[in-house]
């Protein structure tokens, strides 16, 4: 009997992506068994607008609306929970900004003999492939880029141990194993995190397929010393330094990998917005972040 596999897509005031998101996912070559999507408590009509594009009338299509948006860890914690819950083998999740390929699918689930935490490649808006793929230091809680992003020494796959909630295809007994994500980290590091704790109970692999186009680019600045950096929203910014000490509260890492590793994450994100960006509320969150995260050490 063929395994089953739910789609997870989590949203939040992105109705018109979400269509695109839906549609892709209704036409996969593999067909999907079901498709949760879970409304972060959206502003924008996002659930009248799915009910006039027919969405809602698609038997695979299970719409839970949340009562408060609970950011992409709590979305997906939901989700997730909801189709683990329903019995189905296998995961797919992904942000309501992205859209598969029609054989995203197809192409990913053919390394599920391999490994039971799959990620796939993507591409940008301008359609040329989007470099991803990190190594977690469970000690520092940072992370390094892979060598081979482009996968010129590995041409059809490699071995990565973080997550993307971008893609990630997840088997059900990883799940049984390590439960569903962290809600309290709301956003940021909560896809690294869990694809970490996948990498303790299955190998995770980077496959060098095509799996999804990111519909939104990517903001940058580079300057000098502290290269290029993704510039991050205020909410963004304070979650990014205020998470690293969860995870390490989590892990029991707080030795001085860990501390060493915040000065230079603390003093490369405040440079940035200082120098680069100027942008006053991104500093102020990622100074707010880091006093939140130091005050999160004293928790039991």
């Amino acid at each position: 009997m063929p395994e089953s596999i739910a789609a997870v897509v989590v949203t939040y005031n992105r109705k018109l992506l979400l269509g695109e998101c839906l549609d892709a996912l209704l036409k996969q070559t593999r067909p999907l068994d079901a498709i949760y999507v879970i409304d972060n408590a959206s502003t924008d009509g996002t659930q009248e607008f799915l009910s006039q594009r027919g969405f809602l009338r698609e038997c695979k299509i299970r719409y839970v609306r949340l009562p408060e948006n609970t950011g992409g860890a709590g979305g997906f914690h939901a989700g997730l929970r909801c189709a683990f819950e329903a019995g189905f083998d296998w995961f797919w999740l992904m942000d309501d900004d992205v859209e598969p390929y029609l054989d995203g699918l197809e192409q990913l689930y053919r390394f599920s003999t391999e490994s039971h935490c799959i990620h796939g490649r993507k591409t940008g808006p301008d359609g040329r492939p989007v470099a991803w793929g990190d190594w977690f230091d469970s000690r520092a809680i940072a992370t390094r880029p892979i060598e081979d992003p482009g996968f010129i020494i590995h041409p059809r796959c490699q071995e990565v141990n973080v997550g993307c909630f971008e893609g990630m295809l997840l088997a059900r007994d990883v799940v049984a194993k390590i439960g569903y994500p962290c809600r309290e980290l709301f956003i940021m590091w909560d896809d690294t995190f869990y694809g970490f704790l996948a990498s303790q109970v299955t190998k995770v692999l980077y496959a060098n397929v095509l799996a999804l186009k990111r519909k939104r680019a990517t903001d940058t600045v580079s300057g000098g010393f502290l290269g290029k950096r993704v510039t991050l929203a205020p909410l963004a910014a304070y979650y990014y330094q205020r998470n690293r000490f969860l995870i390490a509260r989590k892990l029991h890492s707080l030795g001085p990998a860990f501390f060493l590793s915040t000065v230079n994450y603390g003093f490369r994100a405040l440079a940035k917005d200082l120098f680069l960006t100027k942008d006053l509320a991104r500093v102020s969150a990622s100074a707010r972040g880091l006093i939140d995260g130091v005050r999160e050490l004293g928790r039991k």
